[in-house]
């Protein structure tokens, strides 16, 4: 099922991907198993053995911003994301603890644990999924997905509004838009970019957290492994920097958040340290940074929070990390489902992460059935959720 909104002829809609990730239609993609993970790994690699032995379906992203390197010996406190909690990482005057302060998360949204809490919801009201979890509180994250079609319909209309994106709905949930651009990185219009943006704002939402061209590590064209010829990002990491520079200049930073979203490393050689380095914008461009990793077995075993985030975060220590999409890979048992969520919600997150500002579970039913609330296995989140602190 759809949405489907015209943001300055940026089509708003759900996911239309490919297979390279659980809300596209259509096939599954392929990715490596990463190899090694842990906070006190910088360098996250896939080795070539690893494709002989363990292909699986794939999903990624990221973003960071922020200075001031922290670490969890350092003996100081920070106000966390983490509701009220102090945790001992960084002195509360930091440049990291008025990053996340300036993100725009309600004090009032959804935390199990503690833990910042939002949806990607699958056609279905927001509000709906909310309030089978706890209706007291909204959620702290809605996300949607968007396409540039071509530099020129970007000037367009009047903005339709989706609903769901408006503060009154969402009790002040941050609007998380992915937006995918299906135009070359040096044709896109940075000033139609930012006057979507604008317009948002000006219909209600309080604050944006934009993935431009999320997860474009997967969607490049030089990735061979995506072999969806629909769902392409074309040009070079050079435009790409560009374009994203450009957007991020443009748009208000007080309320626009530019959130940079990979997938974890797939390919041989790959590593954070390599991701980095080939489409890493610029730290004075990021706000967030983040991948969208999702819960899945390897080596035989169900992986962890700390497997999956380590080394990506000890990458960053000095910019907010956030789960752009979660879930289990392929949607998963009721067991794999109820086990993930624990991991991202768990308050053990900050002692890999501290920077950890959250997570969006991606609530849809496309190669399987990643939903937790209005899923056919029930509402698994109230259950898992319902002793969260």
């Amino acid at each position: 099922m759809k949405t489907c909104v015209a943001i300055f002829g940026l089509a708003l809609v759900a996911p239309m991907y490919g297979n390279a990730h659980p809300q596209h239609g259509g096939g599954v993609h392929q990715r490596f198993h990463i190899t090694t993970h842990g906070p006190a790994v910088s360098s996250l690699s896939v080795s070539s053995a690893a494709i002989e032995s363990s292909p699986v379906a794939v999903v990624g992203g990221g973003t960071p911003t922020s200075s001031a390197v922290i670490s969890p010996s350092s003996g100081q406190s920070i106000t966390s994301p983490h509701s009220n909690d102090t945790t001992s990482t960084s002195n509360s005057t930091s440049p990291l603890a008025a990053s996340i302060a300036g993100l725009g998360l309600s004090p009032e949204c959804y935390r199990p644990n503690g833990v910042p809490m939002g949806w990607l919801p699958d056609g279905v009201n927001i509000t709906t999924i909310q309030s089978q979890v706890d209706s007291l509180h909204g959620p702290c994250t809605y996300g949607n997905y968007a396409q540039i079609t071509s530099a020129t319909s970007m000037s367009g209309a009047a903005l339709q509004m989706d609903t769901q994106a408006m503060p009154s709905s969402l009790k002040g949930a941050i609007y998380i838009i992915a937006l995918q651009p299906y135009i070359p990185f040096s044709e896109v219009s940075a000033s139609a970019v930012v006057a979507s943006m604008n317009k948002i704002l000006a219909e209600g939402s309080q604050t944006i957290w934009l993935r431009l061209a999320h997860e474009v590590n997967w969607y490049i064209d030089t990735n061979t492994i995506n072999t969806d010829p629909t769902v392409k990002y074309h040009g070079t990491t050079e435009e790409y920097k560009a374009m994203w520079q450009a957007v991020a200049k443009g748009v208000d930073r007080s309320r626009v958040k530019m959130f940079w979203s990979l997938i974890p490393p797939f390919q041989p050689g790959d590593t954070v340290d390599t991701m980095d380095a080939e489409w890493f914008p610029g730290s004075e461009y990021v706000d967030i940074v983040g991948l969208d990793a999702y819960g899945e077995i390897l080596s035989g075993e169900q992986a962890t929070f700390e497997l999956m985030m380590g080394a990506f975060c000890a990458k960053y220590p000095q910019i907010p990390v956030a789960l752009g999409e979660t879930g289990w890979l392929q949607g998963g048992t009721t067991a794999q489902k109820e086990y993930w969520l624990g991991q991202v919600s768990s308050k053990e997150t900050l002692k890999v992460c501290p920077q950890y500002i959250g997570f969006s579970w991606f609530e849809y039913m496309k190669d399987g059935d990643y939903r937790i609330v209005m899923g056919s296995d029930g509402n698994i989140a109230k259950s898992v959720l319902a002793a969260a602190s």
